[in-house]
């Protein structure tokens, strides 16, 4: 059994698109990095407000309301 592996068997590989469509990998790629950007923007949020700052100073930053970035991350 290989270290870090439960069943000792690699993980199937996800499936790739077609090299001869640089369109939809270059769109796929895109969608990722959104998500990836939206759980950082998530995660600082939360450390913002664990560290006191307040929902209009978050506001302010993100360009919103305060009842707006509540509303979004509250």
């Amino acid at each position: 059994m290989e270290p870090g592996s439960a069943t000792g068997a690699d993980p199937a590989p996800e499936p790739d698109l077609p090299p001869a469509d640089p369109g939809l990998a270059a769109v796929k790629t895109a969608q990722e990095l959104s998500a990836l950007a939206a759980d950082a923007l998530r995660l600082a949020v939360d450390l913002a407000r664990s560290s006191g700052r307040t929902w209009q100073e978050l506001g302010d930053v993100l360009g919103v309301t305060r009842q707006a970035a509540f509303q979004r991350f509250g």
